[in-house]
């Protein structure tokens, strides 16, 4: 059995090998995104160097377990360096870990009644409901950008300097700073 397989591996043009084990990748890449498939596709195109070489039949077939451990061992390397280092949304919170900044108010109105054409003074019945104005707590980080601050830092007062301790959500968790310049 081994030798069918070793006379199979010994035949076969390596640009099979190549084309075969970026097929794999690439069907890693699109559907299962496992790292599995790609082990096996590295596996496959490191196959391709001693067939190419002209290696002894035997010996490529023993090659075949020893290229599939190095592909494994090298997954992680990989996988770095071919797939996107773009960061997703909850990572790029985590950048501003340990930033410092300053709380202040901002004055929401609620402009919603007027919202829909005005749709409330059209009805005579209905009670008017007055715009209310709501503050927000935000915190303005020194680079200049603002994020809402967590409901349990709201008691925080305005124009304090605050550390950035961590996101939940959109909403920025913060501390008081000890010794910001």
């Amino acid at each position: 059995m081994i030798e069918l397989y070793a006379h199979t591996l010994a035949t076969m043009n390596p640009l099979w090998f190549i084309a075969i084990g970026c097929s794999l990748y690439i069907i890693d890449w699109m559907y299962t995104n496992t790292d599995l498939l790609m082990i096996v596709g590295f596996a496959v195109v490191l196959q391709a160097f001693p067939n190419l070489l002209g290696f002894p039949e035997i010996m490529q077939a023993w090659l075949t377990p020893i290229f599939l451990l190095i592909a494994f061992f090298m997954q992680g390397w990989i996988s770095q360096k071919l797939k996107s280092s773009t960061l997703l949304p909850f990572e790029t919170h985590q950048t501003y870990v340990g930033m410092h900044g300053t709380i202040a108010s901002v004055d929401f109105k609620n402009e919603s009644t007027e919202y829909f054409s005005n749709f409330d003074s059209l009805m005579e019945l209905r009670d008017r409901k007055q715009k209310e104005t709501h503050f927000i707590k935000k915190v303005v980080l020194d680079n200049g950008e603002s994020y809402p601050l967590k409901e349990t830092c709201r008691y925080l007062s305005e124009e304090l300097k605050v550390t950035v301790i961590g996101f939940d959500g959109i909403e920025m968790n913060v501390q008081e700073s000890k010794n910001v310049k």
